[in-house]
């Protein structure tokens, strides 16, 4: 009845704005639908349960359902072959464990390489970077850091550096 008289106000407010006491009475009837619809969905809630407990205890068929649902979930029916299907335990392994012998396999030797000679690259001696850090680079470096910027994710700036 109440979701009715929702409807034919719903339809109202399509054509025209409704009255103070129509709201009112709108909201009103949606305020105790919801509530109604609460205190059902808990009422459903506790007959599932007393039929759980009740059916559950004995060895019926419902009770063998739910000892059994998680296994016939888990329970892997089949697996597409090339042609086929496998059914037994024995060819499902021998196909997982193909598939993944496969895909966790290393990649094959790389048939090609590049020949760095013949791209006439400058040779540049690196001999030089084993050196120690002088303290001039080390000031040098830290005076062109911005002020206002962490350069790590310890938070201290630029600034806290110059200064320390």
């Amino acid at each position: 009845m109440a979701q009715e008289v929702i409807l034919r106000l719903d339809i109202a407010q399509e054509n025209r704005a409704l009255t103070d006491s129509e709201h009112r009475l709108r909201s009103k009837l949606k305020k105790r639908i919801l509530g109604w619809a609460v205190i059902e969905k808990a009422r459903k809630r506790q007959c599932s349960r007393i039929t759980y407990i009740r059916e559950g205890d004995a060895n019926t068929k419902f009770f063998n359902l739910k000892a059994n649902s998680r296994r016939r979930k888990n329970f892997i029916q089949r697996l597409r072959k090339d042609q086929g299907w496998a059914f037994s335990h024995q060819d499902k392994q021998q196909i997982i464990q193909d598939h993944f012998s496969t895909v966790m396999a290393d990649p094959p030797a790389a048939s090609r390489d590049f020949c760095w000679d013949a791209l006439n690259f400058p040779t540049v001696n690196l001999a030089s970077l084993d050196d120690p850090f002088t303290e001039q680079e080390v000031l040098a470096a830290i005076k062109q850091l911005p002020h206002d910027k962490a350069p790590g994710p310890d938070g201290y700036t630029g600034c806290f550096f110059k200064v320390c």
